[in-house]
């Protein structure tokens, strides 16, 4: 599944590169190697390769959406697997001991069911 088709309309899509656009103008480097040095372009590629954009609130819990209910579970499964272990990857070199303490998911307004830590081990070894 490619990221682009995770966005429900165009408008939404737009929003993401336009915020994406203002970060490269901001001084902000590609995510991905592209040919074209346009900040609209190159934000536009970062969509289409599936960049995964995720930030930690000040509590350092991160709040990322892995899919839609139209998604089947190998989709949303995938989408989880791809998100912790981008955060495994994100961890800065100067952190010591266990990185993610607990997963939990939800739905947007629904309880959270947490996971097993062995979910997040498996996910962080890919």
């Amino acid at each position: 599944m490619k990221l682009i088709d995770g966005f429900d309309s165009n408008y939404r899509y737009i929003l993401v590169a336009a915020r994406r656009a203002r970060q490269l103008q901001g001084g902000a480097p590609p995510v991905i190697d592209t040919q074209s040095r346009k900040p609209c372009r190159i934000a536009q590629d970062e969509i289409k390769a599936g960049k995964v954009e995720f930030r930690a609130d000040k509590t350092s819990l991160v709040h990322v959406p892995v899919g839609k209910l139209s998604f089947d579970s190998q989709k949303l499964i995938d989408n989880a697997t791809t998100v912790i272990t981008s955060i495994v990857r994100a961890k800065p070199s100067a952190a010591k001991g266990k990185y993610i303490k607990s997963i939990t998911i939800s739905s947007t307004m629904g309880p959270g069911v947490p996971l097993d830590q062995a979910v997040a081990d498996a996910a962080g070894k890919h």
